[in-house]
């Protein structure tokens, strides 16, 4: 079964508690995910809101030494990927194909150029915040605020360097600012739907008919608190209200896995497997559901289809 993940944590939690990508106790693992044919996921680099500065910096490099080195001893079941040729053959050889994002703008300690140094170290995708301020952004909790001017110069940046800017923990006024700025498709790869269930983290209708326009996606998210105690129900639901907004091509997933609390019936990521058979028992097309596993995300790296 196909599987394309737009956002996980698991490098993060690998690094707080000492494990390692192949076998491991967290919800992600490469062993977890060898029946999962293809596989594209995307580990995220965490860098929290209460760390700032040089600290912020020498995290990322922490986190990005761990994740060359697990790649590397684990070279038989995982490639790291960059281009969309990259990831059909690392997934044509069998093996998972890995991206790279950094969540939270910190990173960058505020200097644009710093862009650049995430784009040679082969990050993919950059969340401008997480849940508070940062010096580019305010995230949903913060105090409220829009792109700085550092942060509209990174959006620009980041187009032209062909990193993708993830909308993800990004409040309403900020993603509104990048999206008038109409420089890329706009992505935000862990969200789901605030019609379906309340929560300042999901995006509204208006959000999400502004990705669709854009011709960009967004990675549904499996966290309890934004899809509802039954996630085969909320993923179902919030894919419905999707396709209600015309948002066939515009969907994915986005997991959070290691970064969020999953209910049981999907807490690793072998069990995607059974999220594809209950959708499609649900009466979701199987055409439809391999844009939602797959050919979606995969858009955002080139356009030509998955065969």
């Amino acid at each position: 079964m196909a599987y394309f993940d737009l956002h996980c944590d698991t490098v993060t939690e690998c690094w707080k508690t000492g494990q390692g990508l192949r076998q491991n106790g967290l919800a992600l693992s490469l062993c977890r995910g060898r029946r999962l044919s293809p596989w594209c996921q995307t580990f995220a680099l965490f860098i929290p809101d209460d760390c700032r500065g040089q600290g912020a910096i020498d995290r990322y490099e922490a986190l990005l030494a761990l994740y060359r080195r697990e790649l590397a001893c684990n070279a038989d079941l995982v490639a790291p990927c960059c281009t969309r040729g990259e990831i059909l053959a690392a997934t044509l050889d069998g093996r998972c194909a890995a991206l790279l994002a950094v969540e939270g703008g910190a990173a960058l300690n505020g200097r644009v150029e710093r862009v650049d140094a995430l784009a040679a170290d082969g990050v993919k995708l950059l969340t401008l915040t997480w849940n508070g301020d940062n010096e580019l952004a305010c995230g949903v909790r913060g105090s409220g605020g829009g792109l700085t001017p550092v942060g509209r110069a990174v959006v620009r940046r980041l187009a032209q360097v062909g990193m993708i800017c993830d909308l993800s923990h990004l409040n309403e006024r900020g993603f509104w600012e990048v999206a008038e700025m109409d420089l890329a498709p706009l992505v935000a790869t862990h969200s789901d739907l605030r019609s379906v269930w309340e929560h300042p983290r999901n995006l509204t209708d208006d959000q999400f008919r502004a990705v669709v326009a854009s011709g960009g996606v967004v990675g549904l998210n499996f966290y309890v608190d934004f899809l509802g105690p039954d996630p085969f129900e909320g993923i179902y639901a919030h894919l419905s209200r999707a396709l209600d907004l015309g948002g066939e091509d515009a969907v994915a997933f986005g997991s959070d896995y290691d970064g969020a609390e999953v209910a049981k019936s999907l807490d690793t990521v072998d069990k995607t497997a059974f999220l594809w058979h209950y959708l499609l028992d649900r009466g979701v097309p199987e055409s439809i559901l391999q844009k939602l596993f797959f050919t979606n995300a995969l858009r955002l790296f080139g356009k030509e289809e998955f065969s």
